[in-house]
């Protein structure tokens, strides 16, 4: 059973005589979500209590006591302090993230214009594309340029209804639950209306009931746009329910935006700029990228190609990545 986070506790207090009394009049209790997310954030960060009092821009004192389960304090507006903390937290997290992907790619362009139809279309949207041309990275580079965009990946061992469902739940920051509600009412309540789009990534791998889930519980009850992006498998499996069938809109292939040297030189640029500089070095990585897997592929054997020139186990970029190729699973074979 899932107990509710947004339960309030009233616990006893201590006199100074070692006495136990009731709260006085001039505390009052705080929302154990909230604090719970705060505790994790000074962990993480190993941060003292004055350094975190810092960073809310209160007393130590109020720290101690708002761990202690109560606040002498205007309640409200400390927790509005800690909310934008943790969600301040969240987007400084994905602007890290950012700065390694490439701004523009594979399918970026493509992947912007089918999310962004999505999103303000706010119906549901299918797109698919072979395994390792970039999905995964576009919709990153899209999410970090639209901080409201929630991304939920679904795997073969989480997909059904409930791991989505929770999945989407653990990509919110701040969870407070109103007396009673239940997870699913919590998350109609704080989509609905707020033109928020929901990104599966992996969507192929969902079952019957996540489609279901998404498509009813979820998109029908807050009016969000849901994209869902994954190999080809999606197209059919949206297509075999008339009743999910009819909840679609874009339905697509998405298209690559740019040639195959371009996006080599933005993969190698990252973990193998020497390469990047290297003619004979770019070929090769472009044929890699036209072949099977793409992007991945380029991203693998620039990653190992790197290791092995910095081992002094090839001489140059080019000679790395063929003695990588030869040494990985691909279906392109650089000749020495």
């Amino acid at each position: 059973m899932i107990q509710n986070q947004n339960k309030r506790h009233t616990p006893n207090m201590k006199t100074t005589h070692g006495q136990t009394a009731a709260a006085n009049d001039k505390t009052a209790a705080l929302d154990e979500a909230l604090m719970t997310g705060l505790r994790a954030f000074q962990q993480e960060r190993g941060l003292s209590q004055a350094q975190l009092a810092k960073r809310l821009g209160i007393s130590p004192a109020y720290v101690t006591l708002a761990f202690q389960g109560r606040f002498p304090g205007d309640v409200p507006a400390f927790e509005k302090r800690v909310e934008a903390l943790l969600e301040g937290d969240a987007q400084s997290e994905r602007e890290i993230v950012a700065v390694s992907l490439c701004s523009c790619g594979f399918l970026v362009e493509s992947m912007r214009q089918f999310l962004f139809s999505v999103e303000h279309t706010q119906d549901i949207g299918v797109a698919w594309n072979a395994a390792g041309n970039g999905k995964t990275c576009a919709i990153a580079v899209y999410a970090n340029a639209q901080p409201s965009a929630v991304v939920v990946t679904a795997l073969k061992s989480l997909s059904g209804w409930r791991s989505v469902r929770d999945a989407l739940l653990a990509a919110l920051p701040v969870k407070r639950r109103g007396k009673g509600e239940s997870w699913n009412k919590f998350l109609v309540r704080t989509f609905r209306g707020s033109k928020r789009l929901l990104i599966v990534d992996n969507a192929h791998l969902l079952t019957e009931s996540a489609r279901q889930w998404l498509a009813y519980d979820w998109h029908e009850q807050t009016g969000c746009g849901l994209a869902l992006v994954g190999n080809e498998n999606i197209k059919e499996q949206w297509r075999a329910n008339d009743q999910h069938l009819s909840r679609v809109g874009i339905a697509l292939e998405l298209p690559a935006g740019s040639d195959a040297k371009a996006d080599a030189r933005e993969i190698l640029a990252q973990f193998m700029p020497e390469a990047a500089r290297d003619a004979d070095a770019l070929a090769l990585a472009s044929r890699i990228m036209k072949a099977r897997g793409a992007a991945r592929a380029v991203r693998k054997h620039a990653a190992l190609a790197h290791e092995l020139l910095a081992s002094k186990a090839a001489p140059d970029a080019a000679a790395a990545l063929r003695l990588a190729n030869s040494m990985l699973l691909s279906d392109v074979r650089l000749a020495a």
